[in-house]
C-alpha cells in the first residue's frame, strides 16, 4: 500500500509555493512578480520579497541576545542567592536586575537597552523555573494548605523552634478549639505536641506550654 504524502502546514506550503515561483521567475528575461502572483493566487508582497532575497519567518535571522552568556550567568547566580535566602522571586525583580546589568555594561551617550515584556519568554530553563515562583501562586498554595476542605476555613498554627545551641524543640500544633479531640492525634508523629487556643494562633498560655 502506497504511503500517503504528508500535508505541509499552511504557512510552510505557502513558503514552498513562493520558493518554486521565485525559481521560475528567475528563468524569465523580464519577469513580473505582480502578474505571476495574481495569476497563481500568491501573496504579492511575500513573493516580491523572496524574489529580492528577503527573509521569511523560517529564514529570518534571530535577534541579538539581550544579555551575553556572562551576563546571563550573573543573573542566574543572583537569582540563586535570592532563592537561597528565602525571598520570593518575581518578574519585576528579574527585570529590575536585568536592567541594572544592561545599564552597567552600556557604553555611549544614548539610553541603555531594557528588557521588555516578551524578554522573559526566551529565558533559559533555570530562569524560567525561578520565574514560576510567583508570590500569588505561593499565597494560593499556602491557602490551600491551611484550608483542607471548601466548607472548613478554620486555621491551625504550627510552631517549630531551634535554640541557639542547636537543640530542636518538638513541633506544636495549635488548633482553634476548647478541648482536644482524640481523633486529632491519630497518625500524628509521636514527637508532635498539640495545644489549643481561642483563635488558633499562639498566645501567652501556649507559649508557656
Amino acid at each position: 500500500m502506497a504511503k500517503k504524502s504528508r500535508k505541509l502546514p499552511v504557512y510552510d506550503q505557502s513558503v514552498a509555493n513562493i520558493n518554486e515561483a521565485v525559481k521560475y521567475l528567475k528563468t524569465l528575461p523580464n519577469p513580473s512578480a505582480r502578474s505571476y502572483a495574481e495569476a497563481n493566487n500568491l501573496p504579492y508582497q511575500q513573493l516580491l520579497r523572496a524574489y529580492k532575497g528577503g527573509h521569511n519567518k523560517k529564514t529570518r535571522p534571530k535577534p541579538k541576545p539581550l544579555l551575553t552568556d556572562d551576563q546571563e550567568l550573573a543573573l542566574e547566580q543572583f537569582l540563586d542567592t535570592i532563592d537561597d535566602i528565602g525571598f520570593g522571586i518575581h518578574k519585576d525583580l528579574v527585570a529590575q536586575y536585568c536592567n541594572k546589568i544592561l545599564e552597567a555594561a552600556h557604553k555611549g551617550s544614548g539610553k541603555p537597552p531594557q528588557c521588555g515584556k516578551n524578554w522573559m519568554q526566551s529565558k533559559p530553563l533555570e530562569i524560567q523555573k525561578k520565574l514560576a515562583q510567583q508570590p500569588e501562586a505561593i499565597r494560593k498554595h499556602r491557602r490551600q494548605v491551611f484550608i483542607p476542605t471548601s466548607n472548613n476555613r478554620e486555621q491551625v498554627s504550627l510552631v517549630e523552634a531551634i535554640s541557639a545551641h542547636g537543640k530542636v524543640f518538638n513541633p506544636m500544633l495549635i488548633i482553634k478549639a476548647s478541648t482536644i479531640l482524640e481523633a486529632w492525634v491519630i497518625d500524628l508523629p509521636g514527637d508532635y505536641l498539640i495545644n489549643i487556643s481561642d483563635s488558633g494562633y499562639n498566645n501567652d498560655k501556649t507559649s508557656l506550654d
